[in-house]
Formats: structure tokens, sequence, C-alpha cells
């Protein structure tokens, strides 16, 4: 602890800003002067304290405000670590954090098993240039540890991503030299923000890359079954639910079925390309999404409109397992009602044991054609269906609220033919037609 006696009266000036600015009461620049900003931030600690607040500090109160400046210093641990595997300087909270593991370009610093320490960190090593560069910034935003809301700052020579969501703060700030990438990511709980404060100030200040190595490899995606979910050992950002949505246009505009996508902070087609709701019916459920960058897809609903014939056999194409698969898989089935089992016209009732991800996905018949998209089961607490009790909305209704909505005048409607598909031609055409729907939080 610093004895001020030990000190002359600047440096006790000094020592008393210091103090002041890491326990959060003070803002300004440490100069040594105690002007207005300093006089009011005495004040305040004085009457947090339970002196008079007063901005005036004796002796006495001076060494108890040094003396709660070092008790919190030794709490956190903070102190210089230099790792070498990273090439990288920096001070860290040694009581709050322990390191882990490396996994290139990461080297983990995972909190320790006490109640107190809601905080992990990072330190980013890699060899590059300006495009790994962009690829790390662009990756990094695709962890859970990253949040969507937040600052995003890219130059060539370095970025800063911030990120916000219940229950989690991040911040990650990266910078481009003489052929390595290093930087450093601190995670926290919003309730530690006080805390948080002051470790990631002591962190900017003391960051010091050193020496020209680097970890060997860049962000390493897993090899086994949990790739889609993890990077470099850390964990993907991933969507609240997926299920399965048909193309209507040659420019990717999809129809789907609308029930919970109204609380979806963002949808995407795919993981990746993001889109913009043009119509929703909540009577009929379902929705029309517009992809905010053009797309080109291999095939577009071919629609049929005459009534088809019960015990028909039909297929639903989805994405049965979210982003499992790389695409569509159908799903055999046949045609048990015209309508649902209150007498509701525009509904068909199917036999067909599909799964939650192909709800929004077409209903073809035996040629290809669209009949209708697949509806999502209703959990109903007076009585349970049999599994392989489904609906689809029918075509009709689809295509007259479309053109009610303006959207849509000349769909393509397909002349009944009899000459049903081989199973493999019917497969690829329902997958080319057929694109993942992914709501995220």
């Amino acid at each position: 602890m610093t004895d001020r006696r030990d000190l002359d009266a600047t440096q006790t000036r000094f020592e008393i800003q210091k103090a002041l600015k890491w326990l959060g009461f003070y803002y300004g620049p440490i100069d040594g002067v105690l002007g207005t900003g300093s006089r009011g931030a005495i004040a305040q600690w004085q009457q947090m304290a339970g002196y008079l607040a007063d901005g005036q500090l004796d002796n006495g109160q001076t060494e108890t405000l040094f003396q709660s400046y070092h008790d919190d210093l030794a709490r956190k641990g903070l102190q210089i670590v230099q790792d070498s595997e990273s090439g990288i300087e920096i001070a860290l909270p040694t009581n709050l954090v322990r390191f882990d593991r490396y996994d290139p370009p990461f080297a983990h610093f995972v909190a320790r098993n006490t109640p107190q320490s809601p905080f992990q960190v990072l330190l980013i090593s890699q060899t590059g240039d300006a495009t790994r560069l962009r690829a790390l910034y662009k990756a990094m935003q695709t962890l859970e540890i990253v949040p969507t809301q937040g600052q995003r700052n890219l130059t060539d020579e370095g970025f800063l991503l911030t990120g916000q969501k219940p229950g989690l703060r991040s911040y990650t700030e990266v910078q481009l030299s003489n052929g390595t990438i290093k930087g450093f990511t601190l995670v926290w709980d919003p309730s530690e923000q006080r805390d948080t404060t002051h470790i990631l100030a002591a962190m900017r200040a003391s960051f010091a890359p050193f020496g020209t190595q680097a970890m060997s490899d860049g962000v390493q995606q897993m090899s086994d079954d949990q790739a889609r979910d993890m990077l470099s050992g850390l964990a993907l950002r991933r969507p609240r639910s997926m299920q399965s949505g048909v193309y209507l246009t040659q420019t990717g505009v999809v129809l789907t079925a609308n029930a919970g996508l109204g609380s979806c902070a963002r949808l995407t087609l795919g993981l990746n390309i993001n889109t913009q709701a043009l119509f929703s019916d909540d009577t009929l459920g379902i929705a029309v999404l517009a992809p905010q960058s053009l797309l080109a897809p291999r095939a577009i609903a071919t629609w049929q409109l005459n009534p088809p014939r019960i015990r028909d056999e039909i297929a639903t194409a989805g994405f049965s397992w979210g982003d499992a698969l790389q695409s569509a898989s159908l799903t055999f089935g046949t045609l048990q009602d015209l309508r649902g089992l209150k007498g509701q016209e525009g509904l068909r009732r199917l036999s067909l044991l599909a799964l939650p991800g192909d709800a929004g996905g077409p209903v073809l018949d035996a040629q290809g054609r669209v009949l209708g998209i697949l509806m999502p089961r209703t959990n109903d607490p007076v009585r349970l269906l049999p599994d392989d009790v489904q609906f689809a909305l029918a075509a009709p209704q689809i295509l007259d609220a479309l053109a009610q909505a303006g959207l849509w005048q000349n769909p393509p409607v397909d002349v009944p033919t009899q000459t049903a598909l081989a199973p493999e031609v019917l497969a690829r055409m329902g997958a080319d037609m057929t694109v993942l729907v992914a709501c995220w939080d």
C-alpha cells in the first residue's frame, strides 16, 4: 500500500486522482490538479464512505481512500501477464480469470470457480494481412460472445467490436502490425459493470504485442460433428429456430409460415442472408420475405390450382434438421382430405411424418407442382393428434392473398399431367425451390 507520508504533495494529488478514478468517482485526467472535477469526486466518495461531503480530504480520509483502492486492486489480482505463445503482454485480473487452453487464434482465460468471477478473456494472435484481418472480423461476429447489438468498426489497421444482450457484454480490440494480428476480448456480466470499467481500462492501457511471433494457425473450425456449433473452441451464435420456405421469384423472394416470426430480431435465408418482411397474414399464417441482396434460386414454385385427389401421393421439401444438412430433404406422404378436421376450407389434411423444421416448406404433388405450404403443428392442450397428421395451406388461398396484397398477379401455374416424376427427380426439384429460414434473437 502507498503510504501518503512517503509522498510529496504533488505525488499525493496524483495518487488521489488515480484512486478516485479506479473506484469509479473521477473521470478526468490524472494531472495532479485537484480542481472542480476532482473536488466533486472527493465529495461523492466521502458521501459513500460516510464522511462529511465537503470535497476536502484530511489525512485519515486519504489513508482510507488509498486502502480502498489497494484492497480493490488486490481483490482483482490485476497484474501484467506476458504470454509467450501469443506474443502479447497485458494486465489481467488474475484473481478472477485463469489460463485454460490455446485454441488458435485464441488463448482462452476462463472464469475462476468463484461466484464473484463472471469474466472471460481471449488473447487473439495470428499471422496475417488486411485480408485475414477482415476474415477474422467477420468470423468473430458469428460468435455467441459477440452479440449483434453493439459497435462495429473495421479499418486496414484493426477493428473494434462491442456486443450486448441480456446477461452478457463483450469488448474486442484487434490491431494489425508487421504481419501479425493481435488483440484481446473481454466478456462480462453487466451486473459487474463497475469492476469491468476498471479492468477494461487497465487491459487497454497495458496491451502490448511483443516480438514477431504469433500463434501458427488462424481460425480453426472443429472437424467433428460439433463443427457447425463451434469456432476455435468458442460457441457460434445460433438461430433461435429454423424452418423452411419456398422461392416465389427468380430474385429470391420467399414464402413461408409466419408463426413466431414476429418476435425475431432478425430473419435470414440460410444463416447469412438478411431479409425484410414484405407481407404477413396472421389469419392464413403466411409471410413473404425479400432478401436484402439479390439471389438466383435454382428453381421457383410452380403451382397446382386444381383440387388434388384424396389418397394421392404427396411430398414436402424442408429442412427437417435445420442446418445440419446443406439442402432440403423430401418426406413422402398422402393427401387425406381437402379440408381441415373441422371442415375448414383452404386446408389440406396430410398423412405425413414431418418435423418442425419442415414447416413453411412446399407440399408437392407427384409431378413436382406446389399444392400448398406445410403449416406448423399447433399445441392443443385438450387433444393430441397422431404424429402423422399435418396440414397444408392450399395454393388458391395463398395466391389469392398475395394477389390482393398487390404482390403477385401472374404466378407460374402448371397444366395437370398424369406422369409422376421419379423420386430422385422430385427430391432435386424440391431441394432447388426450398430454402432455410432462420429466426435470430
